[in-house]
This record gives C-alpha cells, sequence and structure tokens, in this order.
C-alpha cells in the first residue's frame, strides 16, 4: 500500500509541475517580449534576402560611395551638420542625422553594403517596436495593436525603407517621432520633466532626420484633443515653449547650412516631362 501510495504522489508531483510548464510556457508565449521577438523574426523573414544585394546606383553614390572617405573619417562629424546630405549649400535636403547613420556604417564597415542593410533592417524593427510604444500609450486595445504591428512589420509598402539603403531616412524619421510622440503623453499624464526632455531630444533628432518632421506637428495636438489625458495650462505652455525654441534653433541650423530659400525655384526650374538620364 505504502509503494502504491508513493507511486501516486509521484505521478501527482509530475503532473503538477507540467501543468505549471504549461502555464508558464503560455505566459511567455503572451508576452510582450514574445510578440517583439516575433516581430523581428517576422521582419528578417521578409527582408533577409536584402542581405545580399549591393549598392544601386539612385542616390547611393551621392550620399555613400562617392563620399566615403569623407563619412569615414570622425573628426568630419560637425561638418554634417553645416551642410546638406549630399554636401552642397545649393542642395536642399538638410539630413544630418541620416548622414550621421552613414558615417557610422562607413566607420565601421567600410564599403560593404551588407552592414548597410543589416542596419537597415535593426533600424526598421526598432521603427515598429516605437510604433508599438507609443501607441499603447494612447490604450489601444492590445490585440489590435500587436495586428496593427505585426501587418507594418510584413506589408509590402514598407519594402523601400529597408531594401533601399537612403530610404532609412523614413526609418528614423517614424522611430524618432513615434517616441517623442509617445514620452509626450507620458509628460501629459505625469508632468514629469524627463518625459518632456526625453519628447524634446527625440523631436529634435526628427528635425534633424528630415524636414517633414516639421508638418507633423498638429499630431500634438490631435494627441490632447482626441485622447482624454489629464492636461494643464501650464502642461500645455511648456511643451509649447520648447517645441518653439527647437524650431527656431532648427530652422537657423538650417537657414546657415543649405541655400533654404531657393525651394521654390528648385521646384520650378525641374523639368517634370524630361526622361533622359541624369
Amino acid at each position: 500500500g505504502r509503494r502504491k501510495n508513493n507511486w501516486r504522489d509521484h505521478i501527482i508531483r509530475s503532473l503538477l509541475l507540467r501543468g505549471r510548464n504549461f502555464y508558464s510556457i503560455k505566459k511567455f508565449l503572451y508576452s510582450n517580449i514574445f510578440f517583439l521577438f516575433f516581430l523581428a523574426l517576422s521582419v528578417f523573414a521578409v527582408y533577409g534576402k536584402s542581405l545580399s544585394f549591393k549598392f544601386v546606383d539612385y542616390d547611393n553614390p551621392e550620399l555613400i560611395t562617392n563620399k566615403i572617405a569623407f563619412i569615414s573619417d570622425f573628426r568630419n562629424i560637425p561638418k554634417f551638420f553645416v551642410s546638406s546630405c549630399f554636401g552642397s549649400k545649393e542642395d536642399v535636403y538638410y539630413r544630418p542625422v541620416l548622414t550621421l547613420s552613414f558615417a557610422l556604417n562607413a566607420i565601421f564597415a567600410g564599403e560593404n553594403p551588407f552592414f548597410y542593410y543589416l542596419t537597415n533592417i535593426f533600424l526598421f524593427i526598432g521603427a515598429v517596436y516605437s510604433i508599438y510604444f507609443f501607441l499603447s500609450k494612447l490604450k489601444f486595445n492590445e490585440t489590435i495593436l500587436k495586428f496593427i504591428c505585426l501587418i507594418i512589420a510584413v506589408h509590402p509598402v514598407c519594402v523601400s525603407s529597408v531594401a533601399w539603403v537612403p530610404a532609412r531616412n523614413d526609418t528614423l524619421l517614424t522611430i524618432f517621432l513615434s517616441l517623442s510622440f509617445g514620452f509626450f503623453t507620458e509628460y501629459l499624464e505625469k508632468g514629469k520633466i524627463k518625459y518632456l526632455t526625453a519628447h524634446c531630444l527625440f523631436f529634435t533628432a526628427a528635425l534633424f532626420t528630415k524636414e517633414t518632421a516639421v508638418i507633423l506637428l498638429p499630431v500634438y495636438f490631435f494627441i490632447v484633443y482626441f485622447f482624454d489625458f489629464k492636461i494643464t495650462k501650464k502642461k500645455i505652455l511648456t511643451a509649447a515653449s520648447f517645441l518653439f525654441l527647437i524650431l527656431i534653433f532648427y530652422f537657423f541650423m538650417r537657414y546657415i547650412s543649405v541655400n533654404a530659400i531657393n525651394v521654390s525655384g528648385h521646384i520650378k526650374d525641374y523639368n517634370f516631362y524630361d526622361t533622359g538620364n541624369k
């Protein structure tokens, strides 16, 4: 009888242990850590082939290969912030953070395209993570939010952001703006200066990545108006004041770095009907 009881106790303990293990596995599969891992795995499954790609002749020479000696010298980093990404003051594209990202690749990997495309993949994963971070602050349904992020991770509309090296400016912009919006909502909720500081830093990085960050300023008002945040006049005035100072600094740097005044002339002189090679 005693032996029978021992076997029964052993079986019960084994079943309880297996039940605990099953619960732990199930809990992990439903966790955010597993979801973020699955997102990264999905991106690599879709875009991993790009790691074998070579540089193309559209923008890559002007931004990377023809400037490799310049951008691979870390002493030139300050110069990125006083010239256009194409290196001319007559150009309207002031994107020093984009050039800095190419410089980091060039310093550590030279002209090996593998590492540029690998960086694009990691940046794209970071962009999807940043979107998840931002939207989660808006109290979206978690299942819907995860589905949206998974669609973004594998949707073909995002191919150029990963498979074309210069298009990483859109990926960087997405990262910085999403983080900026996310920390802005944290500031609205908690009123702590550290969240306002993070919000301002990421918005500044977004501006210095791509000029279209300016036109997304209304998103801040959208967040305040349509979502249920406890806000005060002091919070709004403080955030608006910092944004105003950042914009002044950005436009000053842009003014001394590129021929920004001639944007309309640049568009006017462009021949949209010229199908010849440039």
